[in-house]
């Protein structure tokens, strides 16, 4: 699940770290395993799926932030949605953060960017434990004429919440948002991401 991902964002220095971990790691393994070659493919296969999904959450997150704010770390839109993602002060609440727009938009740096992220992955975490059904049930088969994805469930959790993600799955009832857009449309958007 996304637990594993939590570690969203290295710099290119604690990557080399970690590379470089994974290598020396696997060498010792390698070298103290009866079937030498088993271990190594073994461990380089894990380690290539996990960097394949950290870099798809990368890409889920870089395209959210375009679709959501322009990737404007600062914009508050007229509801008071902040941020990258359009963070909800209610939003913020279940995550422990106590922040409104007023507080936000006089000292900005209070939750830079990089938090933002932070706070999305552990939302995207709290929403797949919450839709693990739905997500689960559906993922990879079409529904309501739509291919139903975990990324798209998780996009279309933020946008409508997730009690309305489950009102969609039990009686289509399609949310909008200010902006008009529908929680299906969040579905299709940000389906396929594999992480």
């Amino acid at each position: 699940m996304l637990e594993n991902l939590t570690s969203y964002v290295l710099t290119k220095n604690n990557k080399m770290k970690i590379w470089i971990t994974i290598i020396l790691t696997s060498v010792y393994l390698v070298s103290k395993a009866p079937n030498k070659n088993f271990v190594f493919e073994k461990l380089l296969q894990e380690k290539s799926i996990e960097f394949y999904k950290q870099s798809e959450l990368q890409r889920f997150l870089k395209d959210m932030r375009f679709i959501e704010s322009g990737n404007n770390w600062k914009i508050i839109n007229s509801i008071g949605a902040m941020g990258h993602f359009q963070f909800m002060p209610n939003t913020l609440k279940l995550l422990d953060c106590e922040l409104t727009p007023d507080i936000f938009k006089k000292i900005p740096w209070i939750f830079p960017a990089k938090m933002q992220e932070r706070f999305m992955i552990e939302l995207l975490n709290r929403n797949a434990k919450s839709l693990e059904y739905f997500i689960n049930k559906y993922e990879n088969k079409a529904f309501r004429n739509i291919l139903i994805t975990k990324s798209g469930i998780l996009a279309a959790a933020h946008l409508a919440g997730v009690n309305n993600v489950r009102k969609w799955f039990l009686g289509g009832i399609n949310k909008y948002d200010i902006n008009k857009t529908s929680l299906e449309c969040y579905m299709v958007e940000f389906g396929g991401y594999n992480f």
